[in-house]
């Protein structure tokens, strides 16, 4: 029973940091643009900095799988899980797309 117990507060544990996982990507996408000195703006240079996270949800998945399938009741970190993973996983990668970036100094200034 007291083992029970501890896998439970563990599984909590888990998912709390799944759902801060987000919010850790999204510290790291910013921590990467400012060591880059980037504008804020051009942020999805370095979005791949959320997958950097994505081990945790994955976790919680697969551990409340796991325990679900002993009769512990883990849903939500199964669910949680699947939330945060997913959009952890889109919003990581922004970095695919295309880049926006200019490079104004190849603008020939005409005049007349």
């Amino acid at each position: 029973m007291k083992k029970q117990i501890k896998i439970e507060k563990i599984l909590l544990v888990l998912f709390i940091l799944t759902i801060a996982s987000l919010w850790l990507g999204l510290g790291t996408v910013l921590i990467l643009t400012k060591i880059a000195k980037i504008p804020g703006e051009l942020f999805t240079k370095y979005s791949w900095g959320m997958w950097l996270w994505l081990p945790i949800p994955i976790l919680s998945i697969i551990l409340g799988i796991k325990y679900k399938q002993k009769g512990i009741n883990c849903t939500k970190n199964i669910i949680g899980g699947f939330i945060i993973g997913i959009i952890g996983l889109i919003f990581g990668s922004y970095f695919l797309l295309l880049n926006f970036e200019v490079d104004y100094s190849e603008i020939i200034i005409m005049s007349k």
